[in-house]
């Protein structure tokens, strides 16, 4: 598995909570992508990937949690009006007789 972005934390007390609490901890921030209003949204996911069930990954005593972050970059207003732009200007080069509606 490639990681993007990997960070790692060295802990400066013994982690006392168990992958499962830990895993029922997370389930309350789990990720869900943008809505129509959000601009940025951020939680858990499984650190397995796609195929990947569970929030926590342990293997030879370490812990792997994965966030992720998503971000509405360019406002719907933005794209809508670029999109009109660009529809009169093809308008305006394609006659009407042209136009094939399917």
């Amino acid at each position: 598995m490639w990681f993007k972005n990997l960070r790692i934390y060295p802990l400066t007390s013994p982690f006392t909570l168990k992958p499962e609490a830990l895993s029922q901890a997370l389930e309350a921030q789990v990720f869900k992508p943008c809505g129509n209003l959000d601009p940025m949204r951020y939680g858990f996911v499984p650190p397995l990937g796609r195929h990947g069930v569970e929030l926590v990954h342990v293997t030879n005593g370490n812990i792997m949690v994965c966030a992720k972050k998503q971000e509405k970059i360019v406002p719907g207003g933005v794209v809508k009006d670029a999109l009109e732009e660009k529809i009169t200007e093809i308008k305006e080069v394609i006659p009407m007789k042209q136009w094939v509606v399917s």
